[in-house]
């Protein structure tokens, strides 16, 4: 697979190790890849390539790399950002775009070797396959389970809500089905007994449910008092990845 990368950082002098600490990283991984830099933000945003991964200093003069951010995840609703930053109180801003990482100056190369492992992980991920009966047409199909939202148990069949705003219906039992996602992926959680929910999409959640978002769709899911303890400790769990 290969994968566009970009770094926006306004000093040149930053921006050119980063730059070089980042690219030995991947060739050290053998990845397939290619890398752009830029010490101006708005050149960056008036480009029209679709990056995967995006590395962005936060504090760029005018333009800071929050509202940079947003406009690269309005292209690409998947796109993986690593927000860098020594001003600790954009944080709170930065946490309404959902990065990967945040990293702060100098960037340490452990943290960013372990944040481009998992990334890369979450771009394997694209290729895990959910095979599921389809009633109409007979036979087994295959979906990519990235593009499943939530699936919910509807007694004789399981109802899966995709990221693309439609619904599928199978007549396979939601424990088989949320076995079969389970034997490839690990960021699923199970908030109620009848919801098997996607981490990545989960909004926020309290006692009355689970919000889901996938830029501007929305979902909802119920959460049980025994549910809510576990969901608490894998969403705590799925969070911790992302610092």
């Amino acid at each position: 697979m290969h994968l566009k990368f970009a770094i926006c950082e306004d000093d040149t002098e930053t921006l050119k190790n980063e730059y070089k600490l980042i690219d030995d990283l991947l060739k050290s991984r053998g990845s397939e890849y290619s890398f752009d830099s830029f010490d101006d933000p708005s050149k960056l945003m008036s480009s029209n390539t679709a990056y995967d991964i995006v590395f962005l200093d936060i504090e760029m003069g005018n333009i800071n790399g929050i509202d940079v951010g947003k406009k690269l995840i309005e292209m690409n609703q998947d796109c993986c950002i690593f927000f860098i930053t020594d001003y600790p109180a954009y944080i709170d801003k930065a946490f309404d775009i959902r990065a990967h990482r945040y990293l702060s100056k100098p960037m340490d190369p452990k943290r960013v070797s372990d944040g481009l492992d998992s990334a890369l992980e979450k771009f394997k991920d694209k290729t895990k396959i959910l095979k599921i009966a389809d009633t109409r047409l007979k036979r087994k199909i295959g979906i990519p389970i990235i593009s499943i939202v939530y699936i919910e148990n509807i007694g004789r069949g399981t109802k899966i809500y995709f990221k693309s705003d439609t619904v599928f219906i199978t007549d396979e039992v939601f424990s088989n089905v949320k076995k079969a996602i389970e034997s490839e992926v690990n960021y699923f959680a199970m908030p109620h007994q009848s919801f098997f929910v996607n981490m990545h999409y989960v909004r926020s959640f309290d006692k009355d449910g689970v919000k889901l978002t996938y830029g501007t769709k929305n979902y909802e899911t119920t959460v049980s008092r025994r549910g809510l303890a576990d969901f608490t400790d894998r969403m705590f769990e799925y969070a911790k990845s992302c610092i």
